[in-house]
């Protein structure tokens, strides 16, 4: 074979293409509501039917490669350790229908241990843990006890500051989830439309210090 018949790879290439397929498997259906819909703000819905290019554009941006990238590391190496322990599942999908919705969520990893005891772990790579846990991460672990039938949950952040494990407790009930489908909640704080991919084409936004309105 000719040096110019090879096949050329761009390592930086394959990763984004890799991303675009990933999110090409994860797509609103109708009459489904995420359970990241419902601890962050709701006007995103919105915003995602309204244009569509940003969100197909999001999986290129690499702060959002980054976390997939943390995710999937961290995931590899639990599994690799807890192997004979207990059983592992990574990126478990759960509905339940409540109301007329489908409530759909995607859980990082689930373990089950001999004694029948199934316990979730959720993966969040953060900037810094100063103010962990956050209070959508711990509604997030909360609704994920409801939508698996977990009996356990942890929050395990990844920073540069630190790596730090956070048991959640409580849960909640059907009764919560409805409400928090019929009021969805919206950004009460700039750091939330910081982050958000949507921010530019909002008109909610709400604008940090120093920016011009």
């Amino acid at each position: 074979m000719s040096s110019s018949s090879k096949p050329q790879f761009n390592m930086a290439e394959t990763l984004f293409r890799w991303k675009l397929a990933e999110a090409k498997k994860h797509v609103r259906g109708p009459g489904e509501v995420w359970v990241t819909d419902l601890v962050t703000c709701g006007y995103k819905i919105f915003l995602e039917e309204k244009f569509p290019e940003v969100k197909e554009s999001e999986p290129l941006n690499p702060v959002t490669l980054e976390g997939d990238l943390v995710h999937k590391g961290v995931q590899r190496i639990i599994k690799e350790c807890f192997s004979g322990y207990a059983s592992i599942e990574e990126e478990v999908e759960g509905v339940k229908e409540v109301g007329g919705v489908k409530i759909k969520g995607r859980l990082d990893l689930l373990l089950v241990y001999p004694w029948g005891e199934r316990h979730g772990v959720e993966i969040k790579h953060v900037q810094a843990t100063y103010n962990a846990p956050y209070d959508h991460h711990l509604l997030q672990c909360k609704i994920y006890r409801w939508l698996f039938n977990l009996d356990s949950i942890e929050l395990l952040y990844v920073s540069r500051d630190r790596i730090t494990s956070i048991p959640v407790e409580g849960l909640v009930s059907e009764e919560d989830v409805v409400k928090l489908v019929l009021s969805p909640r919206y950004a009460t704080e700039e750091w939330m439309c910081r982050y958000c991919p949507y921010s530019f084409v909002c008109d909610r936004r709400i604008m940090g210090r120093g920016e011009r309105p």
